[in-house]
């Protein structure tokens, strides 16, 4: 079977179909593109500052008298994603897990790469009990009773603010609900 060239100075189809039309064509064609394109990118990345503006803002809480600024995962995706792939976390601060009902709680470390310390807190803000967990660990630590909370600190806050089980937790309906 013979080919039959669509131009005579390039027998490549995709570039010789293209170049049979005028320049004037040809630049619609890529105004359109670049619009989809530059839409696409716009909606990305609002979607994706959507995500950080609700993760970003710091809520604060208080244990035993001492003051810590929390993030809050309210949404299945955000409690996936916890503290996954931060490196370092401030002394006075870090995340609280928020479920959609109080049952028991299971948490892990899978790629988290600091060491934490889950306190497991009831509907009433009531400290249930405090697991130490290790970096990038699969173990699963439990609340030993049903928890709506979870907190996700530096081990040594819990240490050096002596934050033990049978605490309340004070701040916690200033947090919004679990949303799934």
């Amino acid at each position: 079977m013979k080919k039959i060239p669509l131009n005579r100075r390039d027998s490549s189809a995709g570039i010789t179909i293209f170049r049979n039309f005028s320049w004037g064509y040809r630049a619609k064609v890529w105004k359109k593109l670049s619009i989809i394109v530059a839409l696409t990118t716009s909606i990305v990345a609002m979607q994706h500052g959507c995500q950080a503006a609700e993760i970003t803002k710091k809520f604060p809480l208080k244990i035993n008298n001492a003051d810590i600024a929390i993030d809050v995962a309210n949404t299945a995706e955000s409690r996936a994603t916890g503290l996954m792939g931060v490196k370092q976390l401030s002394p006075n601060s870090g995340m609280l897990f928020v479920f959609p009902k109080e049952k028991i709680v299971s948490m892990w470390m899978k790629n988290t790469l600091i060491e934490l310390a889950a306190v497991f807190i009831d509907k009433k803000g009531v400290i249930v009990n405090i697991e130490t967990m290790k970096p990038l660990s699969t173990r699963s630590h439990k609340s030993k009773s049903p928890a709506k909370y979870v907190l996700e600190v530096n081990p040594q806050w819990t240490i050096s603010n002596q934050i033990m089980p049978g605490q309340r937790v004070l701040g916690l309906e200033e947090i919004p609900d679990a949303k799934n």
